[in-house]
């Protein structure tokens, strides 16, 4: 069986973290629409679709795909590399513990899954303001026990 994880779009999601766009407004109603068709598109090709409630004190925790990376023995915690972004993997490591080992980054080490594509057993990971080296090396050592690579 195939899931997704989803979380509702923040009522705060205009304070979100920006890097590389200028702030422009934000249609919430908008961006609800288009997660509640994303929802529904996956669920029409199988997928199971685990709705977390919104946290208007995570502007950006629309976007769990940041939190983890989900391997098919493990799944690895991340460490986002902006601190406003830190509070939102307690509740997905929490529903993830149900389905995977968990491992996390921790420390001086950051990453976040955004950063990462996985092309069968090898991770391509950017590194940027929010995925240091210290990160990258950090997930190499946790996976590559389970036979992948960085």
């Amino acid at each position: 069986m195939r899931y997704a994880i989803m979380r509702r779009v923040s009522p705060g999601m205009a304070n979100c973290e920006l890097t590389f766009l200028g702030r422009t407004p934000i249609d919430l109603d908008r961006a609800d629409e288009q997660h509640r068709r994303i929802g529904q598109m996956l669920g029409s090709e199988g997928v199971t679709v685990i709705t977390l409630p919104a946290d208007a004190a995570l502007p950006d925790s629309t976007f769990t795909e940041d939190t983890a990376i989900v391997l098919d023995e493990i799944a690895v915690i991340t460490n986002p590399g902006v601190a406003s972004r830190r509070g939102e993997t307690a509740v997905v490591a929490e529903l993830l513990s149900h389905f995977r080992p968990l491992e996390r980054i921790e420390g001086a080490g950051t990453i976040e899954g955004g950063d990462v594509v996985r092309v069968d057993r090898t991770l391509f990971v950017g590194i940027d303001t929010r995925t240091n080296a210290a990160g990258v090396r950090s997930l190499a050592s946790l996976i590559e026990p389970f036979g992948y690579r960085v």
